[in-house]
């Protein structure tokens, strides 16, 4: 024990006992099933988890048609081998949810044992722009007033067209997984040991 800690601090598993969101019970969890069809609608529980932690009741789930769901296979089939891996054995899923106010979110879960799980968020608007324009309106958002008001900054970011704006998120959202999962870069959240 390191000296002046308190050894009777509870433990992450105790501190997020009370929290349905972040227990892997909570979920219907099987590493079996393929990432495309971890895409679900966001349970209930969750959804009033980020109705509190944002003070938003606009947030809904999407529910996305056959042809996003082939988009978000082809996305997915592009993230690069060790991140497949990781997310087949600890993604629980991946949820679009209405009005997110960026991009996406990824957040841990734990098991009973500690293990870390994960799910994702993904805005539904990136579907509707290639990763170039996508890009530019997330980048752009830097440089607003008070979050509102255009200030002349242009920036433009140019990847091409080929890819959809998808794969921005998944991929950033991704790597934070990656982190809950194995540890990259210390964690920064206070109920994480």
């Amino acid at each position: 024990t390191a000296c002046g800690s308190d050894q009777s601090a509870p433990s992450s598993e105790d501190r997020l006992s009370d929290i349905p969101v972040k227990r892997l019970e909570s979920y219907q969890f099987d590493p079996s099933v393929s990432l495309v069809d971890r895409v679900k609608e966001a349970p209930d529980f969750l959804l009033a988890y980020l109705h509190d932690l944002y003070d938003s009741r606009s947030y809904t789930p999407y529910m996305h048609s056959e042809t996003e769901l082939a988009e978000v296979k082809i996305n997915l089939d592009l993230l690069p081998p060790g991140y497949v891996q990781t997310l087949q054995q600890r993604l629980i899923g991946i949820y679009f949810i209405n009005n997110w106010i960026g991009s996406g979110m990824s957040d841990y879960v734990l098991d009973s044992n500690g293990e870390v799980f994960t799910f994702i968020i993904i805005n539904p608007e990136t579907m509707r722009h290639n990763i170039s324009d996508w890009m530019t309106y997330r980048e752009g958002t830097c440089f607003l007033v008070d979050g509102l008001e255009d200030n002349g900054i242009e920036i433009t970011v140019d990847c091409g067209e080929e890819y959809s704006g998808l794969m921005y998120p998944l991929l950033h959202e991704a790597s934070h997984v990656m982190d809950f999962v194995h540890n990259f870069t210390p964690y920064v959240y206070d109920d994480m040991e």
